[in-house]
């Protein structure tokens, strides 16, 4: 391309970086993203400003603000069906730059923090390969050189698919006790990043939140890559093809 110089294009061609979304080459100076090439960068639904803020309620009483780096819509809708069901977890490097952005972007970072994935059951991470919002997250966390403790919080129940349930009720009670915490003094008086892949009602996330609360967290924000609902909603359904 013009205008790149002779050792930008001569590490190109020694160290080769890989579009984690396209899987093409190119140049890594020439993106602000990581893993993200720029053709690809054009193509992603990224939201801006208030646009990140998600309202999610948590009670009739409780109303608490997630933050999500792009729509699920598109490429990334794409990409994030691709990285959950074709093995292809090399993009969560993609996904946790974007995450990061987003959350450094609203400035939602208080000290003595860290991240933890929602967690998949054993039986379901087993036929998957990976947890992909655990993959997410550990590649966030070294991006904002903060602590992962993903490992701390289970998940004890198998649910059945959330996306397969059409209300705000139904989701909420089939994930409801889901999730239990391993070892509460990671979480004691943290301020967490609770971190999936993709937000739809916020049942999940919300359940997961809950668990983290009750060991001891300070405070726990919901972060994922991607959300359908428009800026600061109330989290009604969203068909998210197959929501963990």
């Amino acid at each position: 391309m013009a205008g790149d110089s002779i050792p930008e294009r001569l590490l190109d061609a020694l160290y080769p970086t890989i579009c984690n979304l396209c899987h093409h080459r190119f140049l890594q100076s020439q993106s602000p993203f990581t893993g993200i090439c720029r053709s690809c960068l054009q193509q992603l639904p990224i939201r801006k400003g208030e646009e990140r803020l998600i309202r999610l309620r948590a009670s009739e009483d409780d109303r608490l603000t997630a933050i999500c780096a792009c729509y699920y819509e598109g490429a990334i809708r794409r990409s994030l069906i691709r990285m959950k069901f074709s093995d292809a977890p090399e993009a969560c490097e993609a996904f946790a730059a974007l995450l990061a952005d987003a959350i450094q972007r609203i400035g939602r970072l208080p000290g003595c923090c860290a991240v933890a994935a929602v967690p998949l059951h054993p039986l379901r991470e087993r036929e998957r390969g990976y947890n992909q919002a655990a993959l997410i997250a550990g590649a966030l966390a070294r991006r904002l050189l903060i602590p992962d403790f993903s490992g701390g919080l289970s998940r004890h129940r198998r649910t059945g698919r959330q996306s397969e349930l059409k209300t705000l009720p139904e989701r909420r009670d089939n994930v409801s006790n889901a999730f239990f915490v391993t070892n509460p003094t990671l979480f004691f008086g943290r301020h967490i990043l609770l971190v999936d892949d993709i937000l739809s009602t916020g049942a999940t996330i919300l359940s997961a939140r809950e668990a983290l609360l009750q060991a001891g967290a300070s405070s726990v924000l919901p972060v994922a890559v991607a959300s359908g609902e428009s800026k600061m909603t109330k989290g009604h359904s969203l068909n998210t093809d197959s929501e963990k």
